[in-house]
């Protein structure tokens, strides 16, 4: 579910670093080793920065070729957690959403659990898949092999999250009960962990050098971007922070409080604000894809909208029937169960109906979220073709070419 309240304190402090050197207007932030007590701040007073140039449109990165991630659009940041990603080797790594465990889906379909962490923010960089795993009382930044060998511990905390993997390291928020949250950067072999920003800030996307945040209380704030090769600010919204963002080399989306999508044109630095956005939904290339009901409420359609032109393509259908938890499809029709007034008059429910308690036991293919994953739209979401095969209807599944599903495990 994308996230529509963000917890945060209603002041901060921000700093930005390249490297450990601190620019000239940031107070020089606490920087800590792995397990070590914070380093003292500056003299509160010393700590005002002098007025910050800014500039129209978010934040550029800097440089020709963009930095390689170990996620992709629109997989983590605000609202999203990355349950799932993708190698070059075209190995899909993801998560067990109704219990421990990381699994890996080979190119030729093979299903390897290659542990069994509590595990979120899955990046895949250079050979090495970076998780956050969580125990009961910490929270660990993790990598291991793609076959799940030499697993290495590179931070621990009471909390982590939004972890982002990307070639110049890793930068993720930490939190713990003796300091404020923070947003700290790291080697992506580990060692010195420096912090970027001390306070209230959450990660909302990140692409290229460009960190996007928002700050706030509640959903009121302020959604803005920073450069940290040289900590250019620029303040995208001040009365909203992002509840939903994303970025890539065609433009910047996001969705603020008012759920009022906008995307901002990297080619033209034009800015689209569209339809108010309730139900699930993801950005990736300039594209918009969001699920919705199909006339009549018949089935759950994909719809991919093209963020430039305004044309929208549906791209996915799921079944228009009912199925039992075994897989069996019914003749109960789909519209028969969301618009709620009952099954029709003609359809025996009997078969279907609990003997302990009467409730009538069916379910409907769904999708819960959406994805992108080696270049594909990936959906989490309910399939009957899952519960078929495995006695439970949960399922990882891909957009396939003709329009249905492509069951992937």
């Amino acid at each position: 579910m994308k996230k529509l309240l963000l917890w945060l304190l209603p002041f901060v402090v921000i700093q930005y670093v390249t490297g450990n050197a601190p620019l000239p207007w940031a107070e020089k932030p606490a920087e800590t080793e792995i397990g070590s007590e914070a380093g003292e701040s500056a003299d509160p007073a010393q700590a005002e920065p002098p007025a910050i140039e800014e500039q129209a449109g978010p934040v550029q990165s800097v440089g020709s070729a963009p930095e390689k991630l170990g996620f992709e659009t629109g997989n983590i940041g605000s609202g999203e957690r990355g349950p799932i990603c993708a190698d070059a080797d075209g190995n899909v790594f993801f998560i067990d959403n109704w219990g421990p465990g990381l699994w890996k889906r080979t190119p030729d379909g093979e299903l390897i659990r290659l542990n069994e962490d509590h595990v979120n923010c899955l990046n895949a960089l250079d050979g090495w898949i970076y998780y956050i795993a969580a125990d009961k009382e910490t929270a660990s930044v993790v990598r291991i092999r793609p076959d799940g060998s030499e697993r290495q511990v590179l931070a621990k905390h009471a909390e982590i999250d939004h972890l982002i993997a990307a070639e110049s390291g890793l930068i993720y928020e930490a939190f713990s009960y003796e300091q404020p949250m923070r947003i700290c950067r790291m080697p992506l072999d580990g060692g010195e962990e420096t912090v970027l920003t001390e306070g209230g800030a959450l990660i909302s996307a990140y692409y290229d050098g460009v960190l996007y945040l928002s700050e706030g209380w509640m959903t009121e704030g302020r959604f803005f971007s920073v450069r940290l090769s040289d900590g250019k600010v620029e303040t995208i919204s001040d009365e909203s922070v992002a509840v939903y963002a994303a970025a890539d080399g065609e433009g910047l989306f996001y969705v603020p409080a008012d759920l009022h999508y906008h995307f901002v044109d990297a080619r033209t630095g034009e800015e689209t604000v569209g339809r108010q956005l309730w139900q699930i939904y993801h950005y990736d290339g300039g594209f918009l894809y969001r699920y919705d009901y199909a006339p009549g409420n018949t089935r759950i359609v994909l719809i991919k909208v093209d963020l430039r032109t305004g044309e929208e393509e549906t791209v996915l259908r799921l079944s228009d029937r009912l199925f039992t938890p075994d897989g069996r499809e019914t003749e109960a029709p789909f519209s028969a169960f969301t618009v709620g007034g009952g099954f029709p008059e003609d359809f025996d429910t009997a078969p279907y109906r609990d003997e302990r308690d009467g409730i009538i036991n069916l379910r409907m293919e769904w999708i819960d979220n959406i994805y992108t994953v080696g270049g594909r739209i990936v959906c989490q979401g309910k399939l009957r073709e899952a519960a078929e095969k495995t006695g439970v209807e949960n399922c990882i599944f891909a957009v396939g070419g003709d329009g249905t599903p492509e069951y992937w495990g």
